[in-house]
């Protein structure tokens, strides 16, 4: 009995290569984008600190210099905010095109395997028959070699 042997085998290999490091820069632009979320939070628990502070010492009376700087820094945290939102959204399309990228390659991936399935199949049943054969051949000689005794 000859062992099965796709032929294309190494192909299979590759696309799956393909497919594990897609994957893996896939995972790389989600861990970025938590990254990124994480930042955009500590700037929002800034903003509303400031903004906290700045209402107290408002109501225990406030200088102008007092009040610049206190506006500068949430101007300033509010272009932060801006910004991080922006880098966000642009990580957010990067991870989408990532993410068809993936599923293409998967998709690359699982024709061969079911190419792979089909040919073993069809190894399989041709195995079966040519099992078959012999045992019928073998049966058929027992069966002479008895009638002669």
């Amino acid at each position: 009995m000859k062992k099965f042997k796709f032929n294309l085998e190494n192909v299979l290999k590759y696309r799956k290569n393909v497919e594990s490091y897609e994957k893996t820069v896939l995972s790389g632009y989600n861990g970025h984008l938590l990254k990124l979320l994480d930042e955009l939070e500590a700037l929002n628990r800034d903003y509303e600190r400031i903004s906290e502070e700045f209402e107290e010492l408002s109501s225990r009376g406030i200088t102008v210099h007092q009040i610049r700087s206190s506006h500068a820094m949430m101007e300033n945290l509010e272009y932060s905010i801006e910004r991080k939102i922006k880098e966000i959204e642009t990580q957010q399309k990067l991870i989408n095109r990532q993410t068809n990228v993936v599923m293409n390659a998967i998709k690359d991936a699982k024709i061969l395997d079911k190419l792979k399935e089909t040919k073993l199949e069809k190894y399989k049943k041709s195995e079966d028959k040519s099992n078959e054969a012999f045992i019928e051949e073998f049966v058929s000689y027992q069966s002479l070699t008895n009638d002669k005794k």
